[in-house]
């Protein structure tokens, strides 16, 4: 049994920090982002849990073989958002629509959400077969919201508020720590599960979760 555990270690571990000095690696996959949303126009509201699907690409290129430079593009299609309780502030700064200035208006504001984001980063690599990355990613992510409604509770029946909204774009500097492990399961190609937490700093801060499933393949230079 010793034997067995020894043998196996030495599989999965052997050229311990390798990865592959030199290789151009390209990455293409997706996944989910879970962020905590706040609503637009509003002050206080409590953040509302929600999750996006993602798609991602990205190059990697080892300048040794423990450390990588990464570059990658990430788009999540659009999403609908429900804010429950929430009071609109229409001279909120960013409200531009022709309603601005009205007033305050009580209900449940709804919304659609996409986001992309390009950013930059740098990896800590050990390991031959299964391979553990650390890094931290560094960028620019847009949030832009559109298709925006203001449903007023208050009544015996639900009715919009009919406050015309223009779509808004928010950018963020985007500061992202990253941990994972990749599987190198044949010559060149190697798939990995890269989790990241994902900061936004700027208007309308927020913290999110983002776990691709990539695939990835290599060229020698």
């Amino acid at each position: 049994m010793a034997l067995r555990a020894t043998t196996l270690a030495f599989v999965l571990f052997a050229g311990w920090a390798q990865a592959d000095r030199g290789a151009l690696t390209l990455d293409v996959g997706g996944g989910g982002t879970v962020l905590l949303l706040s609503a637009p126009f509003t002050a206080r509201s409590a953040p509302l849990l929600s999750t996006m699907a993602s798609g991602r690409i990205g190059l990697r290129y080892a300048l040794s073989d423990a450390f990588e430079v990464t570059l990658d593009g990430t788009y999540e299609p659009r999403v609908t958002a429900y804010h429950s309780g929430v009071t609109v502030d229409t001279s909120h700064p960013d409200f531009t629509g022709p309603d601005a200035g009205r007033g305050l208006f009580n209900g449940t504001l709804t919304h659609s959400v996409e986001r992309r984001a390009l950013a930059a980063g740098a990896r800590w690599i050990w390991g031959s077969v299964f391979r553990f990355h650390v890094g931290l990613d560094l960028g620019w992510s847009q949030r832009v919201y559109d298709r925006f409604d203001h449903i007023d509770l208050s009544a015996s029946s639900p009715r919009s508020h009919g406050l015309r909204i223009r779509p808004l774009a928010l950018s963020s500097l985007l500061f992202a720590p990253v941990a994972g492990l990749e599987w190198a399961f044949a010559d060149k190609w190697s798939v990995s599960l890269m989790p990241r937490l994902e900061m936004l700093a700027g208007p309308a801060p927020l913290v999110g979760v983002a776990v691709p499933l990539v695939l990835s393949h290599s060229w020698y230079l």
